[in-house]
């Protein structure tokens, strides 16, 4: 059970309130879970939310991305351990999601942590976020 605490522990309250504005220039370091798995965020045109999570690429978990990329780009940037916590042996990595607003709309990003190789396999964790483009 191990490897499903660390990326639930990942998962933090982006914010308190229902839906967020974020500034282009914001990131959101999720580092704790709070017991929410889906957060709403609004999003200017050309505006870039960035959000770090937890992965252990080790245990052969990593975060994957769906969603619609006609409203929103979604690109994903897995940092082992060694570029994340100094060099420790097993150490848990990071993945830093940017999800760019693209155009006006209404979206879901869909964010899955699970072994890439397991198809068809319930993932360990996953968040979700809802994505407002003005």
């Amino acid at each position: 059970m191990k490897i499903m605490f660390v990326p639930l522990l990942a998962l933090a309250a982006v914010l308190a309130g229902c839906a967020t504005a974020v500034n282009p220039t914001e990131m959101v370091a999720v580092e704790q879970f709070d017991g929410a798995r889906q957060r709403s965020f609004k999003l200017e045109r050309d505006a870039t939310l960035t959000l770090e999570l937890f992965e252990n690429a080790t245990t052969g978990y990593m975060w994957n991305a769906v969603n619609n990329e006609a409203i929103c780009n979604v690109t994903l940037e897995h940092l082992p351990a060694e570029a994340a916590d100094g060099g420790l042996c097993g150490a848990p990595g990071k993945c830093i999601v940017r999800i760019t607003a693209l155009k006006p709309g209404l979206t879901t990003v869909r964010l899955d942590y699970a072994r890439p190789w397991e198809t068809g396999a319930v993932p360990a964790s996953r968040l979700i976020c809802d994505i407002e483009v003005k």
